[in-house]
């Protein structure tokens, strides 16, 4: 009975915590592509199952965040909303930031978006130089910058200015944006880390993207 008291009393207080995080993050200015909540979704019930994805819905319907159902891809949605579907996510399904990177790597695959721009997709530097189109695609807030690229070194560096929403987002972004190179490099080895964060006193996020 101790244990089982002890149990209501840790899910309790993870999701008190899940609800005050969730309540500032959708307070943060700027709006997203509806397809931003619609593809983790997607994913978890691809990947855990329609149970699970729908207890993470449950879960948002009490900040009024649209599911698999009524979300509309195109439409445009606060951007607390995006965050907090990733949040309700990694801690409802008791996710590490490694699972949350490895979902960022594949919403690609989900996003039709993403295949309506793949004709930019023909080499690693016409997809460098248009990241910054692509995101406004997607948000009206923060601005992708491409820093550097060495196609003989093999990595590049993206940067995400006047963005800040939670250190969810960042290890998102980690997964997305090496799979979206991996798609112009031909490798299935593309990593990817973020080496300057807002959430860390850093002026932007910084992403290192390389591949073998």
């Amino acid at each position: 009975m101790v244990l089982f008291l002890n149990i209501i009393y840790v899910v309790s207080k993870m999701e008190k915590e899940l609800k005050e995080a969730i309540d500032e993050v959708i307070k943060v200015e700027g709006e997203c592509r509806g397809v931003s909540i619609e593809s983790p979704l997607k994913y978890v019930e691809l990947n855990y199952g329609d149970k699970e994805a729908g207890r993470v819905e449950l879960f948002l319907e009490n900040f009024d965040i649209p599911g698999r159902d009524s979300v509309k891809s195109l439409k445009k949605y606060p951007l607390g909303y995006m965050t907090a579907t990733h949040l309700a996510i990694k801690e409802l399904l008791n996710w590490t930031d490694k699972d949350i990177e490895k979902m960022g790597y594949a919403l690609p695959q989900l996003s039709f978006i993403v295949r309506t721009l793949s004709r930019y997709f023909i080499s690693a530097e016409r997809t460098f130089q248009e990241t910054p189109n692509y995101w406004k695609k997607h948000f009206t807030a923060g601005n992708l910058v491409p820093v550097e690229i060495d196609t003989d070194k093999k990595y590049l560096i993206i940067r995400i200015e006047n963005y800040k929403t939670h250190p969810v987002d960042c290890h998102l972004f980690v997964g997305y944006f090496s799979r979206m190179i991996s798609y112009t490099v031909r490798s299935k080895k593309v990593t990817g880390e973020e080496r300057r964060c807002v959430h860390e006193n850093g002026e932007a996020h910084e992403f290192y993207i390389r591949w073998e």
